[in-house]
């Protein structure tokens, strides 16, 4: 998808004390996304800076009730993986749920929001993101926000719009949801490769992604995973492999038409508006279309 790029994280961020390296040790898996706690590590360290551009994001286009009424708005957030984007927007004076399918990332992003004292401001519930049940009542919600290209897990075209129609229906009137998506153009894709490197409390965590293109059309990139992880000089490798679907230009505007959304603007992670793009990362912020 045009990533062709290595990208380290690194340095030490203390947090919650031995709490970290006590799941670390004590939940061990071979999948890299039913580890929540390696998983956490990896991508925690831009977490405050994505968040403030969500936040930008937010407070640009989003006209929910909250809001308008200068109360605590609420964010639902598809996809939650380990609640750091949640867990982090509580320090905005946000309130947030966060679905994900994975009992062990859910199980962890309560955990962890305990342990950072901030459990009152986040849910967390274990479901598919094309049901999203147990957010009903939490709501409605003033934003919602899907980043990194988290929503491309989703199978095919028929699941990502149950999706987008299911947060449609969550959300206010006048809120927005906001999906970080990298759109593709076939003829130009080639295999490419990211690096991503990231240490905290005594975890240290090196992963390289490779990325494949589709073949024959299939609209299915292949993603393969290997995970270096040392924890107190013991070492352990992880490898795992997974599916990306792909969506040109056309076919996002055409599915998120069928889900009854329109693409009311483009940005980048900081919320800076960008020019419509064929290829490449960006942020589609997405509003329920008007009804004619």
């Amino acid at each position: 998808m045009c990533r062709a790029r290595t990208r380290h994280r690194g340095g030490p961020r203390p947090e919650c004390g031995g709490w970290l390296y006590a799941w670390c040790v004590t939940h061990i898996q071979q999948d890299f996304y039913d580890d929540p706690a390696i998983y956490d590590v990896l991508h925690s360290p831009d977490t405050a800076e994505e968040v403030a551009g969500l936040v930008s994001t937010y407070r640009r286009f989003s006209r929910g009730p909250m809001k308008r009424m200068g109360r605590m708005p609420r964010w639902l957030e598809p996809a939650s993986g380990s609640g750091r984007y949640c867990i982090e927007a509580a320090g905005h004076e946000i309130r947030s749920v966060g679905v994900d399918l994975s009992e062990a990332m859910t199980a962890y992003a309560r955990e962890r929001a305990r342990a950072m004292g901030v459990a009152r401001r986040c849910a967390f519930v274990a479901e598919d993101i094309q049901e999203m049940r147990g957010a009903e009542g939490r709501g409605p919600f003033d934003f919602a926000f899907c980043p990194i290209n988290s929503i491309r897990h989703l199978p095919s075209d028929a699941a990502m719009v149950r999706h987008l129609v299911r947060v449609r229906e969550l959300l206010a009137p006048d809120a927005v949801y906001a999906v970080g998506i990298s759109l593709s153009k076939p003829e130009w894709e080639m295999p490419s490769e990211d690096v991503w490197e990231a240490s905290r409390d005594g975890v240290h965590v090196k992963q390289v992604v490779q990325y494949v293109p589709p073949v024959d059309g299939s609209r299915v990139e292949k993603v393969f995973s290997v995970m270096h992880v040392n924890a107190d000089g013991r070492s352990r490798t992880i490898e795992s492999a997974y599916d990306l679907r792909t969506y040109t230009l056309g076919q996002w505007h055409a599915i998120t038409k069928r889900a009854g959304m329109e693409i009311v603007a483009t940005v980048n992670e900081e919320g800076e508006d960008l020019d419509v793009r064929e290829l490449g990362y960006q942020v589609s912020v997405l509003a329920e279309a008007p009804r004619h």
